[in-house]
């Protein structure tokens, strides 16, 4: 009896315990629902989308788009259309006819940074080089709350 009333107890006590709180939304997965309810639609070049490995056929991926444009510079958040977990942050030097382009996960961790210029190709870079802490400052102070 003893037993029956310990067991019981010990059920009940987890049973109490409150459910462990859900993770809150990232600042990346907050901007992805937000462009994909309400963002532009456009495509990704075929050279940057292989290049980060979003496609093997050498062609455009189609994406929900954010965009903020601050004098020459442009910044977008794509989300592809085929699979809303790759997200691709992109900055546009407009004067100096140079972008970098960054391939983030829902958690906002970088998983890979190119850059280019016009007429020439992409080549993978370094995180510092791509501008990744100032892009993500950029995005996530404008992440819907949550």
């Amino acid at each position: 009896m003893a037993r029956s009333a310990f067991l019981a107890l010990i059920l009940l006590a987890a049973l109490a315990r409150p459910a462990p709180a859900a993770t809150e939304p990232s600042w990346v997965e907050r901007l992805s629902a937000q462009a994909l309810s309400s963002g532009a639609a456009a495509t990704l070049p075929p050279n940057l989308s292989a290049v980060l490995g979003l496609t093997m056929s050498g062609t455009s991926t189609s994406v929900r788009q954010l965009m903020v444009r601050e004098g020459a510079i442009v910044h977008t958040f794509n989300v592809l259309v085929s699979d809303h977990r790759k997200v691709v942050v992109v900055r546009i030097d407009e004067s100096a006819h140079a972008a970098t382009a960054l391939l983030v996960s829902l958690r906002g961790t970088l998983r890979k940074a190119v850059a280019y210029e016009a007429g020439q190709p992409a080549a993978e870079v370094a995180p510092a080089a791509a501008g990744f802490d100032g892009e993500r400052r950029f995005w996530s102070g404008r992440a819907p709350a949550h």
